[in-house]
């Protein structure tokens, strides 16, 4: 299967990219196994290196082609998250969202961690965006006698035969009996 070189303008050109991954330990630890010809174990299978940058062949789940994804080392995580969600031209979509987007190039270890962090303390959203707040449960409330807790409710009708617009509900929260009265106003 043929599968087109990675666009490298989108982070920094090759040669930085390859100077950076030289100083990652992380990375390095991973070119050191694939040194040593430790490349059919397990996760190791899907490293490579491609014009001396270190790269990670990736199976998007469910679909047979593979994607190529350059290892980012800890210095440049910093400038891919910026880019895919902090910059002018990118959208400040949510985490599933931005993963996605990263994910069809780049990979480090601590992507999801970095990603939700990254997009968490997003000041921006943190301005712009209201936080959902979760519904409380409802739940009864504890009465034990007849007229302990009476609610009161007022309703806007359209008008009656008689000039009455509004009703006003009494309800009893142990015995459920309810009253009802039609009334011209609800001013007291």
């Amino acid at each position: 299967e043929i599968i087109d070189k990675p666009e490298y303008s989108d982070v920094t050109d090759p040669k930085n990219i390859a100077e950076e991954q030289q100083k990652d330990p992380y990375i390095l630890n991973i070119i050191k196994q694939l040194n040593e010809g430790k490349v059919n174990e397990g996760e190791m299978s899907r490293f490579f290196k491609l014009d001396n940058v270190l790269m990670r062949m990736w199976r998007i789940r469910g679909m047979q082609e593979s994607s190529l994804q350059i290892v980012i080392p800890e210095s440049l995580i910093p400038f891919v998250l910026h880019q895919h969600y902090g910059a002018n031209s990118a959208a400040h979509f949510g985490i599933a969202k931005v993963t996605e987007r990263i994910l069809r190039k780049y990979w480090w270890l601590t992507m999801l961690t970095d990603i939700k962090k990254w997009i968490k303390t997003c000041q921006i959203c943190q301005l712009t965006k209201r936080e959902r707040t979760p519904k409380v449960p409802m739940q009864s409330i504890p009465v034990s006698q007849p007229w302990e807790i009476v609610s009161v409710d007022c309703l806007t009708i359209k008008p009656s035969k008689t000039g009455n617009t509004n009703v006003v509900v009494f309800c009893d929260y142990f015995t459920k009996w309810m009253e009802a009265f039609a009334v011209p106003n609800i001013t007291a």
